[in-house]
């Protein structure tokens, strides 16, 4: 049903209401685990989160929004495959895992065969720790989060919820990618059609109509620094036509940080712009059995969200985008639920997958040959999570500098291919939000371009300008 505070100038009421009834969405679960390109490090991350400690600080980073729960589930999975080569996979990250686990004795007690049934018996029937701080004593629900009470933030958000997305999103709108290489195996001519999920299959034909090695766009770099010119403004200053792809800085473990709390983070300003946070509650509820955790090494992906300018009312003034959800590792230790590696060239190493990833998932997801596509991207993980802007922005210029494996129609993969990464998009904005950001990314960018292109890309000139007079 929808309410009368939704449309017209009554936005700040702090009155919230009813968007449809929870079990009237809700799809049958998917559990997105490709078991197929699945590498002996993500399963270390999954075992390290699914045998994770009990103590109360362990349990408050890997319960509190069932992430343990849904990791002892893949685990599960993994062990009714009978899948051999997986199984010893499991078997090592496991013993890795004795080796640093203060509980030893009780881990060497135990088989993980045996184990994580136990544990997923247990933990299956525990209330979500998030609900319980919220809710209380509550009966639980799916989708509680949708009509909970919340910061007055939200009131917008929860409006263009109801409008555009009252019945969610579509199964084939919400992708998950565990890695940059089960993107690529997606994008392989030699993988064919019917060994996709169904959500990948459109993305699959325009790669097929367009192969990677032949794709040659501007890749221009543009560089935002206005502070007042937030990722919400940004969207509706793109072309209108355009394919545009968002990045959002998200939180790994929460499912849109602190959304209801109102606070005011990237992620945040998003979903409160946009109906993205309902894509991320069906993600919650319909891809990951009502548990939330970003892969260590991978994304999500939503297609089609509705972004709303800031300010404006009922009609809406509104475009579409899709949006790529990561997050680095949290350097503090504080509210990041993957434990940061203990060398830092481990932790760049790490990172560099994990933006590697967001760049792979665009490209699969381009709409046509990419001469249309704009990504907004920017600093991530340099803001609470202290991560250095310098490493992330050097690491951003890498990627999109360097050659990627192409495939061809014909099935034959070309490695040779000399496309950067850059140039299999129009543009791509980086949203500094200060001037200190802007001015690392205006040298790493700049002086790294002057140094290494060739005379053939110095004459393209205009591939990297800074956006400050269109704003």
């Amino acid at each position: 049903m929808k309410t009368k505070y939704c449309h017209g100038i009554q936005n700040k009421c702090k009155t919230f209401f009813v968007i449809l009834s929870p079990s009237f969405l809700v799809s049958s679960v998917s559990l997105p685990f490709p078991l197929n390109i699945v590498r002996k490090k993500d399963i270390c991350s999954i075992v390290n989160i699914a045998f994770a400690s009990t103590d109360p600080d362990s349990s408050t980073r890997v319960d509190h929004h069932n992430s343990r729960r849904i990791m002892l589930k893949f685990l599960k999975m993994i062990k009714n495959s009978e899948d051999l080569g997986i199984i010893e996979l499991v078997d090592e990250c496991y013993a890795r895992k004795i080796d640093f686990e203060q509980e030893r004795q009780q881990m060497e007690d135990d088989d993980w065969k045996e184990r994580v049934d136990r544990d997923y018996d247990k933990y299956s029937q525990m209330t979500e720790g998030y609900q319980q701080s919220r809710e209380g004593n509550k009966p639980y629900k799916k989708y509680w989060e949708l009509t909970a009470e919340a910061n007055e933030n939200t009131f917008n958000s929860r409006c263009y919820i109801e409008e555009y997305r009252s019945r969610g999103f579509g199964l084939n709108d919400l992708k998950i990618y565990w890695n940059y290489e089960q993107i690529n195996y997606i994008s392989s001519p030699s993988t064919m059609e019917e060994e996709i999920q169904d959500q990948d299959k459109e993305a699959k034909r325009y790669i097929e109509q367009f192969p990677i090695n032949k794709r040659q766009n501007q890749g221009k770099i543009c560089i935002v620094g206005k502070l007042h010119a937030g990722v919400q403004q940004l969207v509706h200053q793109v072309k209108v036509g355009k394919q545009v792809i968002v990045l959002d800085y998200g939180d790994e473990r929460m499912p849109g940080g602190g959304y209801l709390e109102g606070w005011t983070t990237q992620e945040e300003t998003i979903l409160f712009n946009s109906d993205c946070y309902r894509a991320l509650m069906d993600i919650k509820y319909k891809k990951l059995d009502s548990s939330y955790i970003i892969p260590e090494f991978g994304v999500f992906y939503v297609k089609n969200v509705t972004f709303v300018l800031p300010g404006s009312f009922y009609p809406y003034q509104a475009r579409k985008a899709d949006v790529v959800v990561a997050a680095c590792y949290d350097l503090t230790n504080e509210h990041g639920i993957y434990r940061k590696p203990d060398h830092q060239k481990d932790v760049d190493e790490n990172t560099r997958e994990k933006l590697t990833s967001v760049i792979a998932a665009a490209q699969l997801n381009t709409e046509g040959d990419g001469s249309n596509t704009v990504l907004l991207l920017g600093p991530i993980g340099s803001g609470a999570f202290k991560n250095d802007v310098h490493i992330i922005a050097r690491l951003w210029k890498d990627i999109l500098d360097r050659p990627i494996p192409s495939y061809n129609v014909n099935g034959d993969d070309d490695d040779s291919s000399t496309v950067a990464s850059r140039y299999l998009f129009d543009e791509i904005w980086f949203n500094c939000y200060d001037e200190d950001n802007t001015r690392v990314f205006e040298e790493i960018f700049e002086t790294q371009r002057s140094a290494h292109q060739t005379e053939d890309q110095q004459i393209r000139g205009a591939d990297f300008y800074s956006l400050y007079n269109i704003l």
